[in-house]
């Protein structure tokens, strides 16, 4: 008789193994990733001063928000900004003779002293308007789609990117 019930005692302790792993897989999933992310609520610019040669220095305003999905606070130290040149843009200005230029330059924010540091509590969320300056540049080349990435050192040194 203890023959025919040796495949259900297998098959049961087999289900029990698979979801008590994939319960502890899911519970250390949780621990170890952090949900932290950044994205833009408003952002436009403004060009600066006058044209010269076809080059604008420009001013831009970026209203960013920060969601902490996390159990742990998240620091803020440090924000840099980059602008690029639309990649068939800058290679036709290079094809001109233009030269001096960088495909991509960037840039801290002005007001950053009244934005940094910024702690983010576990579950919450934080809205900062950053200011921003840039040398002078071709308007017409420059990428005008919104991207934002993200790249940070956590607690206990989990690097994290977002974009």
């Amino acid at each position: 008789m203890s023959v025919g019930i040796e495949p259900i005692n297998t098959i049961i302790a087999l289900a029990g193994v698979i979801t008590g792993s994939s319960s502890l897989f899911i519970y250390w999933w949780k621990k170890h990733t952090s949900i932290f992310s950044m994205f833009d609520i408003l952002a436009f610019y403004t060009p600066q001063g006058p044209e010269t040669r076809d080059l604008s220095d420009i001013a831009v305003l970026v209203k960013v928000g920060f969601y902490n999905g996390s159990d742990e606070t998240v620091s803020v130290t440090d924000i840099i900004c980059t602008l690029k040149y639309n990649k068939e843009r800058y290679n036709a200005l290079i094809a001109k003779g233009v030269t001096g230029i960088e495909e991509a330059f960037s840039v801290q924010p002005i007001n950053l002293d009244e934005i940094i540091p910024l702690n983010i509590l576990p579950h919450e969320t934080a809205k900062k308007e950053v200011i921003l300056k840039f040398p002078p540049i071709y308007l017409d080349a420059i990428n005008r789609y919104p991207v934002l990435k993200f790249l940070g050192v956590l607690a206990r040194l989990k690097t994290i990117i977002l974009s």
